[in-house]
């Protein structure tokens, strides 16, 4: 469930003018909070068959995907990997990063233009990639054991750009990665504080999504499906933007990755259980 929170502060002239640009930040915070958290925690699935999943980020609530956050594992007799990576939708989206490592912020850090920006559009970028042989061993990135640390994010719209902050966890033994919160600045090319959550807020919730305690997002051809909490069973519908059914299948385990043959596009999502139904549109394809 999304809970989404804009802060209303409104200023004068005047009060632009004493305040100075560090106030302004704080005018226009949008906070969404994911509640619970996403949660992907690497599960054995078989010889060299990858376990993955994605989070999608949408910042402004536009059904336009700003940023994913994917988990991934994978093992085989010899070897094995583990991967927490960011995926940037847009060419014009940017990441704070070296390289293709993503970089970590702490709380309170200022999101500004004077960070290090850089592009990942066309590939991914790593929170923390392991590699791990019989013979060597590679490890990069610098989010392994991260507690509740921040990913900064400069995103475009219609021509402008905004800054913004996503807060995540991860962990090992056993591997997992959460994606607790994130939030932006609605104002153009002005900064936001790591953790700013805005102090005045206005609540929208999902019902339907807070009572089955279910995630559901789409990573390639893949569907993947997440209950937080144990359920008996329920059934899943996927149709076309034409209405036609394309997938239909009961569930029966929490976590589920549903392979998908239809072309690249927009589909809904229908989940149904007997504490509640809930729905979604995804984006199917590479």
């Amino acid at each position: 469930m999304k809970n989404n929170s804009k802060q209303l502060k409104q200023y004068s002239e005047m009060a632009i003018a004493i305040l100075g640009s560090t106030q302004i930040a704080n005018a226009g915070v949008v906070y969404t909070n994911v509640d619970p958290d996403s949660v992907w925690v690497a599960n054995y699935l078989g010889q060299n068959i990858i376990d993955s999943c994605m989070f999608p980020i949408d910042f402004n609530n536009d059904n336009i995907t700003d940023a994913e956050i994917k988990g991934s594992y994978w093992y085989s007799s010899y070897t094995s990997n583990i991967a927490f990576t960011l995926k940037l939708d847009n060419p014009k989206n940017k990441v704070v990063s070296q390289n293709t490592l993503v970089s970590k912020l702490n709380q309170n850090s200022s999101i500004n233009s004077n960070l290090s920006w850089n592009k990942t559009y066309g590939q991914s970028a790593y929170l923390y990639n392991g590699f791990f042989g019989e013979f060597t061993t590679d490890i990069k990135g610098e989010w392994i054991k991260a507690n509740k640390k921040f990913i900064a994010i400069k995103f475009e719209n219609n021509g402008n750009y905004y800054f913004g902050w996503i807060r995540v966890t991860t962990s090992k033994s056993p591997w997992e990665i959460k994606i607790h919160d994130y939030a932006y600045n609605d104002v153009p090319n002005t900064p936001i504080i790591a953790g700013d959550t805005s102090s005045i807020t206005t609540n929208i919730k999902n019902v339907n999504e807070k009572v089955l305690n279910v995630s559901a997002y789409s990573f390639g051809n893949k569907v993947c499906i997440n209950f937080i909490q144990d359920f008996t069973d329920g059934n899943i519908s996927i149709v076309n933007v034409m209405g036609q059914e394309i997938y239909k299948a009961k569930l029966t385990n929490k976590h589920n990755q549903i392979p998908i043959n239809a072309n690249a596009g927009e589909y809904f999502i229908n989940i149904q259980t007997n504490e509640g139904s809930f729905n979604k549109k995804v984006f199917i394809g590479d």
